[in-house]
């Protein structure tokens, strides 16, 4: 991408599927605000999603970037805020950032996360968010109910995946049940 092509509004009254135009590297903050379109296919071309980008797109249900970038993209804080029925989250291999995991919390029907293979800062076993190395556990979308059984492979889990409490949003290293480390205490004296 040249470095300076931005996706500042899309018409609110378009529907259905939506590419991003190759030539765009920067989708602007509030660019798709209360747009009605129901998927979205970020192109290899977009380097940089901003806060509420996609602000109150109620119809929304899967993100989609497309996979063999070039360039890294990165996702800000609060990009995806306001998306209640995004289900599906498609990710690349060349993820460089996702400023606050925490951001996918407003991505509050998130049942589905896939990562290309080959990325080194993030992976996905079992529709949940891992470290490139797949050895650590960095997200548990919110959707997921029923009994957790850790991936095969998982030696860490970062804090806040169960508690959605981490360090940055007022978690405590000398209160652990605030960042999910009761939980699994109480796991492990179940067993």
């Amino acid at each position: 991408a040249s470095g300076n092509t931005y996706l500042e509004f899309f018409p609110r009254a378009k529907t259905g599927t939506y590419v991003v135009p190759e030539e765009v590297d920067n989708i602007r903050p509030y660019a798709f605000k209360y747009s009605r379109i129901e998927k979205v296919i970020i192109s290899k071309g977009v380097t940089m999603i901003a806060e509420s980008a996609f602000y109150q797109c109620t119809k929304l249900h899967t993100i989609e970037f497309e996979f063999e970038r070039e360039e890294s993209v990165t996702i800000t804080v609060d990009a995806f805020q306001g998306l209640t029925r995004v289900e599906t989250l498609i990710l690349p291999a060349k993820l460089n950032v996702i400023e606050d995991i925490k951001t996918l919390d407003k991505l509050e029907a998130l049942k589905t996360i896939v990562v290309e293979e080959g990325g080194d800062n993030y992976s996905a076993k079992n529709n949940l968010l891992c470290d490139g190395a797949g050895t650590a556990l960095l997200y548990v979308p919110n959707s997921f109910a029923g009994v957790f059984e850790a991936p095969m492979g998982i030696q860490s889990i970062g804090d806040g995946v169960f508690t959605g409490k981490g360090l940055s949003y007022g978690g405590s290293l000398a209160r652990t049940q605030a960042t999910g480390y009761g939980v699994l205490y109480l796991t492990d004296e179940m067993l």
